[in-house]
């Protein structure tokens, strides 16, 4: 019950916070490297909400580990997909990880239609389907898989993976 609510208040605060109005002020491009762009930049590889301090991976349109194609487990997106992230220092970091259910919520706007319920400008190629998250259970010592929907999928669709690094939100 009290994660019910808890997901309910996301809902409220993203249909408050996330559209494209401001989202340049919110949302910053980064290069490979994690140095920041300017908003007009053609291409990029993350994106920093300076909102939560978090840094997410952008979906690419080719055969890379990046690809808004490929589909996952919840332990091969652990095991196979954030391991691969981390041990190229993707980013510069080794800190990326699979987002919680909460924070993929952040992300999620409000759009009618087909295409993803995201910002697009800042996370094109993201795919209108659901993306792989988690909740933590109790003391934070367990956790329990779920997804995240960003548009009309088919549970036959498969799921679909976006790291994450910084601050997991409280």
């Amino acid at each position: 019950m009290k994660w019910m609510i808890r997901m309910m208040l996301v809902v409220v605060a993203l249909a408050v916070t996330t559209g494209s109005a401001g989202a340049g002020e919110r949302f910053k491009k980064l290069d490979v490297q994690g140095n920041e762009l300017g908003d007009d930049a053609a291409a990029w590889a993350m994106v920093l909400d300076s909102k939560s301090g978090m840094y997410w991976e952008v979906k690419t349109v080719d055969d890379t580990i990046h690809s808004n194609a490929a589909k996952y487990s919840y332990n091969a997106a652990s095991e196979e997909f954030i391991a691969k992230l981390n041990e190229e220092k993707y980013g510069g970091f080794s800190d990326w990880r699979l987002p919680s259910i909460d924070e993929l919520a952040v992300l999620r706007v409000n759009k009618k239609g087909d295409e993803a319920k995201i910002n697009l400008e800042y996370f094109p190629n993201t795919l209108p389907s659901r993306y792989i998250g988690h909740s933590w259970c109790g003391s934070k010592s367990e956790y329990q898989e779920g997804t995240v929907k960003f548009g009309k999928d088919r549970p036959q669709d498969g799921k679909y993976v976006r790291a994450v690094r910084g601050k997991p939100l409280e």
